[in-house]
């Protein structure tokens, strides 16, 4: 009889893409610290402060997830649906990590 792991192929993964948004990236950092630096100074008003940080802060967050995206390989590749966490035996009790199940879409 055949143990299972002589009839498999060992699959490599693809490489992961390059990714082209480390320019974009570093001028949406450079924006953040110059709106800092101007709001240290005294040259912004708070509203619009605030608004303008919340905005770069986005595109940032949307930068890093993309390059994060870039950074596995393709065939690995998937993305996190939602999380469930099942209910506890007893109420009251301490939790536990073995009730969190993630549930994953493959990209």
């Amino acid at each position: 009889m055949a143990s299972g792991a002589q009839g498999q192929q060992k699959q490599v993964p693809e490489a992961a893409e390059p990714w082209s948004g480390g320019v974009v990236l570093a001028g949406v950092e450079g924006e953040i610290t110059e709106l800092q630096a101007l709001w240290k100074a005294k040259k912004v008003r708070a509203a619009s402060y605030v608004m303008a940080l919340d905005d770069l802060n986005a595109r940032k967050n949307e930068l890093l997830a993309d390059r994060a995206y870039h950074a596995v390989p393709g065939g690995t590749r998937s993305v996190l649906r939602a999380v469930l966490i099942h209910p506890a035996k007893s109420r009251g009790g301490r939790f536990d990590p073995a009730r969190v199940e993630p549930v994953f879409h493959t990209a």
